[in-house]
């Protein structure tokens, strides 16, 4: 089981992207990318050995700076739409970002998709006697401050994404 990361390409104002990939014993392999917290493919064997992808991906990363269609994406701060893009809450209105026909669609125009996230390697070795508790990921983060799309208050996002063997 491996995990490794490498240099992907850049974000519009030139900070580097990186695509990292879990390999397990059994031929699954899944990458994944720091913009938007991505899943970017994920590849499996079939019963007959053949592996091939079973995500819908892009190329290369200049893609996922837009991300038009959210492949892979994890989204937010809000998944799906919202009317109008307005929304009450504590007594207060709050007007986002109308990205798609006039509603507030995935958290924005610079939603969590588009956003880069902090991202940590996992690697944690078989306890003995438990050969399936061995796992390899990358745990993502994301701090999504006060205003940011319009939205109220300061929300912090982890996610854990691991393969086992």
């Amino acid at each position: 089981m491996h995990v490794s990361r490498e240099e992907w390409g850049t974000t519009a104002d030139g900070r580097t992207v990186e695509r990292f990939t879990l390999t397990n014993d059994a031929g699954m392999r899944v990458q994944l990318t720091n913009l938007g917290c991505c899943v970017l493919a994920v590849e499996t064997p079939d019963r007959n050995g053949e592996t091939a992808n079973v995500n819908l991906t892009y190329p290369s990363a200049a893609e996922y700076r837009d991300n038009p269609s959210y492949f892979g994406a994890f989204v937010g701060r809000f998944a799906n739409r919202i009317g109008e893009g307005r929304f009450h809450l504590d007594g207060k209105d709050y007007q986002l970002a109308r990205n798609q026909s006039g509603q507030h669609l995935h958290g924005g125009n610079r939603g969590f998709t588009h956003r880069l996230w902090d991202a940590t390697v996992i690697e944690q070795v078989a306890m003995p006697g438990q050969a399936d508790s061995a796992l390899v990921g990358v745990g993502f983060e994301y701090t999504s401050v006060d205003g940011e799309e319009n939205y109220p208050g300061t929300l912090s996002v982890r996610v854990m994404i691991t393969l086992r063997r």
